[in-house]
């Protein structure tokens, strides 16, 4: 079991800017408060302010119940099964709120020790207990906007002066708990260059087999929110060295390590190409644009013939160990598919020098977006891909929007 350390409360000397905070947040967390239910800011949102860096979204923790809070707000929906949180809309947006929560297990541990395992995390508790059950001490320390000051059980703050990495507790039990931590620490040691801690970077070496009992879904989840944390490429490169590609998606893994292969080379370099893009434009890259810069490198990987444009069918079946390994759905797959087969029509109309090109009916923008991070540090590919942007937006007669592969296109290999 996790033993508390002393609580302790950091007036700030410069006090975070509640400026920065998202508008909507405040209202829930004052509204919170105002039901006379404790609440704090807590997690990423915390750890990123705290840095200077603008945070992703902010979430709320309180003692107030997901019932309870879905009565105070009219405009929520509570969602989750292992893990249930109430989501406050706001248009288009939304403002995270979950429950304090403890350890499901009685004494810290669970009877069977083989089966260390959470499938449910809703057993309520404390502020203190949630914060012993996070992940890493970085993202365990709630922010009190009332009196401005940081709450920190875990000695959070040091390890966040020091850039250290540290899970909370014995690490090997937290990483067997859940192992999409292991994917979480190489992404926050990348996106915010820490360093992990001896102990947690050998419970990681150690644990990394147990992604295999991973849900598809959450691992999906995870890679997608790596695509847009700035450090995609050294995130991507420090999970292949730790073999965990070969476990969630081995057909990922033989690309990477394919130093000979030009698909390798498009692999990596698209995920520079994301990286050297701002934050802003980082979150308007599509999921399916994410997911088609690890699937085209699999199919020209795969591929003997390297100039016919691939069918439907022949990506889908290459491409369908990711599939399974990363629970991507078929409207997905689908929009996935057109990308790629797009990539090697772009490629011959850009050897041709052809500007004026037949745009498909679906994902055009999206097969651009990706067609120019792929040539990131290609002035004359980025210049020929900004003609074809800005054909794409200009009107078009009916005649003009047509599909450019045809539709009963054979396999080819």
């Amino acid at each position: 079991m996790v033993e508390p350390k002393e609580k302790v409360k950091f007036p700030l000397v410069k006090p975070l800017p509640h400026k920065k905070f998202d508008p909507n947040a405040m209202k829930v967390y004052q509204r919170l408060l105002s039901f006379h239910y404790q609440s704090y800011f807590v997690g990423g949102c915390v750890r990123d302010l705290l840095l200077g860096r603008p945070p992703k979204d902010f979430d709320i923790a309180t003692s107030a119940k997901p019932r309870q809070v879905k009565r105070i707000f009219r405009n929520s929906r509570i969602i989750g099964r292992r893990f249930l949180v109430v989501n406050v809309f706001f248009g288009s947006n939304n403002i995270e709120v979950t429950t304090f929560r403890r350890t499901p297990w009685q004494n810290g541990l669970p009877e069977n020790s083989d089966s260390l395992l959470i499938d449910s995390d809703n057993v309520f508790g404390t502020d203190e207990e949630d914060a012993l059950r996070r992940d890493f001490t970085i993202n365990a320390l709630f922010y009190d906007a009332q009196n401005r000051t940081v709450i920190d059980y875990v000695d959070g703050m040091e390890d966040l002066q020091m850039g250290l990495i540290r899970t909370i507790g014995d690490p090997e039990v937290r990483f067997c708990e859940d192992p999409i931590r292991i994917i979480r620490a190489i992404k926050f040691k990348s996106m915010l260059n820490f360093e992990l801690v001896p102990q947690t970077r050998q419970a990681l070496g150690k644990c990394v087999h147990k992604l295999a009992q991973s849900p598809t879904s959450r691992l999906l989840l995870e890679i997608q929110k790596i695509f847009h944390c700035g450090a995609s490429h050294s995130s991507f490169q420090s999970l292949a060295e730790a073999g965990i590609f070969s476990i969630i998606a081995p057909d990922i893994h033989r690309v990477w390590f394919a130093k000979s292969s030009p698909a390798s080379h498009v692999l990596k370099n698209a995920l520079q190409g994301l990286d050297s893009i701002s934050k802003s434009q980082r979150h308007i890259i599509s999921d399916a644009t994410a997911i088609a810069s690890l699937c085209y490198p699999i199919i020209c990987f795969a591929k003997k013939d390297k100039k016919e444009i691939p069918s439907d069918t022949y990506c889908k079946d290459q491409l369908g160990k990711v599939v399974k390994s990363l629970s991507i759905s078929k409207n997905l797959l689908d929009k996935v598919s057109r990308i790629i087969q797009m990539q090697f029509y772009l490629e011959k109309m850009s050897q041709e020098n052809t500007k004026a090109i037949q745009f498909p009916e679906e994902d055009a923008l999206d097969s651009l977006e990706y067609y120019s991070l792929r040539f990131w540090d290609d002035p004359k590919q980025q210049e020929i891909c900004q003609a074809w942007k800005k054909s794409y937006f200009q009107p078009k007669s009916p005649k003009e929007n047509k599909t450019y592969i045809p539709k009963k296109k054979q396999a080819v290999s």
